[in-house]
């Protein structure tokens, strides 16, 4: 009997929701801010962050969860330089 694999989804369609290296939702982490009462402005900025961290982890080939402490500095230091269309301008 022949079955058709299916095809895998490329990683530029996967659900934004889900970052990249985890098991675990963005949604799981709005839930958990809305029960801490944080506001929608807090809670939009943190993700926003988290998306950032994620690409940028999985870029070196950590996730979120495994990341190490340079891993992290590294992230923050890519925070801090000015972007070139900022120096350009």
């Amino acid at each position: 009997m022949v079955t058709e694999d299916k095809p895998r989804p490329s990683p530029k369609l996967e659900s934004p929701q889900r970052r990249r290296g985890s098991g675990r939702s963005l949604y799981a982490d709005k839930r958990h801010l809305r029960s801490e009462n944080r506001s929608e402005r807090t809670i939009a900025t943190y993700l926003v962050g988290l998306r950032q961290a994620d690409a940028f982890l999985c870029a070196r080939g950590t996730t979120i969860e495994a990341a190490t402490r340079a891993d992290l500095e590294a992230f923050m230091g890519r925070l801090r330089r000015p972007s070139s269309a900022a120096v350009g301008e």
